[in-house]
């Protein structure tokens, strides 16, 4: 059954996106799973989409667990929207809305939906035109963050994203995400590679940032900075001043740990982004090393996890 909804998805992936994103249905028995009732058996139900082998997204009812509690949780339309997250259980099937995407839709229904995961799968179909695939990059600023990674890379493939200068390989939006002013507390928006794309590109572009203070996302208009504060050699020149930059350097230096480990993927962003420290000022060493722990437990924990 899975394997036809599995081929079924596939086929429809734009162009430019097969054979680099891939869906994975996976039932695990695990000893954890036996423990907790409220697991949902003896079993767990995990669904991921993978790009360039890099889980993107992948449901987990753990994660519902540790969110909501025992408190009644909101509908799907609001975790999905808020989380990024869809259970395989409770009722809140993912395969359903698969369903409804492949055999109920249409897709300008779909592009349109409550649901975010059925827009997220809408997102990669090859169908969806390249007039809305501008307009949802022109109105990326107004989706949930998680969401966005996913407009940028379909938007990169019809030239609505235009890579960064001067080097055809550096380019934003699969595997780097974005930040935005509001989020990190800085003067410029940042991207974050939390892929291994930087072995691609190079040590130096862990962390991508726009080269003016402009509220708007210009992905076409970057510099790049290593983990030691180092600008690119083939960083154009900007408008930000050495002020704005020295704040960037503080920001990556305070995070080093947790941005170290988001590259080789031990960690993803969205575990560790309420423990990073936000603006541009040095932080202290109990405020360095309290990151850096909570960035080593994670990592231990994420060993552990089925």
């Amino acid at each position: 059954m899975w394997s036809k909804t599995k081929q079924a998805l596939e086929s429809r992936l734009a162009e430019g996106l097969k054979g680099r994103v891939s869906y994975h249905y996976d039932v695990y028995r695990t000893k954890k799973c036996k423990e907790k009732p409220w697991w949902g058996g003896s079993t767990m139900h995990v669904l991921s989409i993978l790009v360039d082998g890099t889980p993107w997204f992948c449901s987990n009812p753990m994660f519902f667990r540790e969110k909501y509690g025992k408190h009644p949780m909101p509908p799907d339309e609001e975790i999905i929207r808020e989380t990024g997250w869809v259970a395989c259980e409770w009722g809140r099937p993912a395969t359903g809305y698969i369903h409804q995407y492949l055999n109920v839709l249409s897709i300008e229904e779909a592009i349109a939906h409550e649901n975010y995961f059925i827009r997220l799968l809408a997102v990669l179909d090859a169908r969806l035109g390249k007039r809305k695939i501008k307009e949802l990059a022109d109105n990326v600023a107004n989706e949930p963050e998680w969401f966005r990674k996913w407009i940028l890379l379909r938007a990169r493939g019809t030239g609505a994203v235009v890579e960064s200068p001067d080097e055809g390989e550096r380019h934003i939006g699969e595997d780097m995400a974005v930040k935005w002013k509001k989020e990190t507390l800085l003067p410029m928006q940042i991207w974050i590679d939390e892929s291994r794309a930087y072995e691609r590109r190079g040590p130096a572009n862990r962390i991508a940032f726009q080269l003016d203070a402009s509220d708007e996302l210009k992905p076409d208009s970057v510099g790049w900075m290593d983990l030691d504060g180092n600008l690119s050699p083939e960083s154009p020149a900007g408008e930000l001043g050495e002020g704005d930059l020295g704040r960037l350097r503080n920001f990556v230096r305070n995070n080093r740990s947790a941005l170290e480990r988001l590259a080789d993927t031990a960690i993803h962003l969205y575990q560790i982004w309420p423990d990073i420290i936000k603006g541009g000022t040095p932080a202290t060493a109990e405020e360095i090393k309290s990151l850096a722990d909570k960035v080593a437990a994670l990592v231990e924990s994420n060993k552990n996890r089925p």
